[in-house]
């Protein structure tokens, strides 16, 4: 594993540790997801490590790949958006901003096409857990492409100090989910795919 792969680790493990309390979940009737589970960035910043680390210490099985394209898909039911634009993070994908909005927009066409003709079989997810650090320019390019259109947000509350994302859900009528800590997530992945984690 190479030095830069072991400090990003060492970082989502940090942030895992960490503790938080639930905001809002018990007001906001979170819909349930299907297998196949995919994670994918909207816009390339490492966030999406964060939840896949934190979907797979529930012991779900998912496909990670930052960078898929809709003619990918397969059969996923779920994706799971991890939203934050990074200027490294494109510049090491070898894309551009708008080359990533037309991709996360190729994927959110389809699962609408998807949802309408199989309505409950299929989920979009958005994750803003990047806080402040998240809301340059590049990062409002992909909260734009993707915030509006997806059926559940789950947003860190340093990410929305402003209210920016309560007024995307409230225009879109999109249920919004508020958490203090990063490590919340997981309590919201939990509840996401409850059927898969009973006993």
């Amino acid at each position: 594993m190479s030095f830069k792969k072991q400090i990003l680790m060492f970082l989502v493990f940090a942030l895992v540790l960490g503790f938080g309390s639930l905001v809002q979940a018990e007001e906001v009737d979170v819909p349930s997801g299907k297998l196949p589970i995919l994670v994918t960035s909207a816009g390339q910043s490492p966030d999406d490590n964060m939840v896949r680390v934190l979907a797979t210490r529930l012991g779900l099985e998912v496909k990670h790949d930052p960078l898929i394209t809709v003619d990918e898909l397969g059969d996923v039911k779920t994706v799971l958006f991890a939203i934050g634009g990074s200027a490294k993070g494109l510049g090491e994908a070898g894309i551009d901003i708008r080359e990533e909005e037309a991709r996360i927009a190729g994927i959110l066409d389809k699962m609408d096409e998807l949802k309408e003709e199989y309505p409950g079989e299929y989920l979009t997810v958005g994750f803003h857990i990047g806080g402040e650090g998240r809301r340059g320019d590049l990062s409002q390019a992909s909260i734009d492409a993707t915030a509006p259109r997806v059926d559940l947000l789950v947003v860190w509350e340093e990410g929305n100090q402003d209210g920016m994302f309560t007024k995307i859900a409230e225009e879109n009528d999109i249920p919004l989910i508020i958490i203090e800590s990063v490590r919340d997530t997981e309590n919201i992945l939990a509840k996401i795919f409850a059927e898969y984690l009973e006993d």
